[in-house]
């Protein structure tokens, strides 16, 4: 009797070597932007920090949900992966980070980081002049951000103490940080794999002629 493996069956469903690089890749920023979610909605709460925490929930359900429904998910409720790539972008990336980073201590807060973290997925997520056209949404949004709560500081939620600064200052930098690492390790896995898959197919078509 065969018994199946969860690790197995998770890697077979959502970073098997039969599915295309960008399904491969949107589920993988896809669990990375999870492990943020919960992450900083933890810290979040701790901090008393509700509209983050509850930003972040929702992030995290639409995350699982765009999971289930991309590439190798649900038959019935398939989406393609440039829409759930634009859904992040659009609904996260310049709505909810945005948010976060006013509700959050603004300049003095963590979000920035965050802020860099979007721009690098983004690049992944998107092609050509999709890729572009968000980049440039993205760059004049964040770069807008900060200068917005320098110039109007009504605009940013005060926060109780120095504390909290710091707080979301490391989080920002140990969430982020590791996880651009995991990131980039795995993409350079997907593609030595993807190169190994075209060095075979070359040796079986030479052999043939």
């Amino acid at each position: 009797m065969r018994i199946n493996n969860p690790a197995s069956s998770f890697v077979h469903e959502y970073f098997d070597e039969n599915l295309e690089l960008h399904i491969q890749s949107f589920n993988l920023l896809g669990f990375a932007g999870m492990l943020a979610c919960i992450a900083v909605a933890i810290a979040s709460y701790m901090q008393k920090a509700y509209f983050n925490t509850i930003v972040c929930l929702i992030c995290l359900c639409a995350a699982i949900l765009l999971l289930r429904v991309t590439g190798k998910g649900i038959a019935g409720l398939k989406f393609s992966y440039r829409l759930s790539s634009w859904i992040v972008v659009a609904v996260v990336f310049m709505v909810a980070f945005p948010a976060m980073f006013f509700s959050s201590g603004g300049n003095n807060g963590g979000m920035l980081c965050f802020f860099i973290f979007a721009i690098i997925f983004t690049t992944i997520l998107l092609s050509k002049y999709e890729r572009a056209a968000a980049l440039a949404v993205l760059f004049i949004l964040y770069a807008g951000c900060p200068v917005a709560a320098y110039y109007y500081p009504e605009t940013v939620s005060p926060n109780v103490t120095d504390f909290y600064y710091l707080s979301e200052a490391l989080i920002g930098v140990l969430i982020c940080g590791p996880l651009l690492m995991f990131v980039v390790l795995l993409q350079i896995r997907i593609y030595r794999n993807r190169q190994m898959q075209i060095r075979e197919l070359n040796r079986e078509l030479e052999a043939r002629n």
